[in-house]
């Protein structure tokens, strides 16, 4: 579970303020870049920053296997993330 901060990055990306989204996978591009598969648990999306499903090239959702829905699920890219997240929790199941 990943906790998105109030910062105006929040904001700028259409996220929900103080929400909690869960982490679902990582993935790494053809080109390097390092990507994070998150979910919100109310099952709608928002997300409109880099890497969001209207972000996405055609190349970029094949390589993912992302089907493009509004279905909660979304990429976001690392540098994203860190600016975004306030604080996350992991457990080992």
């Amino acid at each position: 579970m990943v906790v998105v901060g109030s910062s105006n990055s929040v904001f700028k990306y259409d996220l929900i303020a103080c929400h909690a989204y869960t982490l679902m996978n990582t993935a790494t591009l053809s080109d390097g870049t390092k990507l994070v598969k998150l979910r919100n648990p109310w099952g709608t999306e928002k997300y409109t920053g880099p890497y969001s499903d209207s972000q996405l090239t055609a190349a970029q959702i094949k390589e993912l296997g992302h089907v493009v829905k509004d279905d909660g699920v979304f990429w976001m890219d690392m540098n994203t993330f860190f600016e975004v997240m306030m604080s996350s929790s992991f457990a080992m199941y």
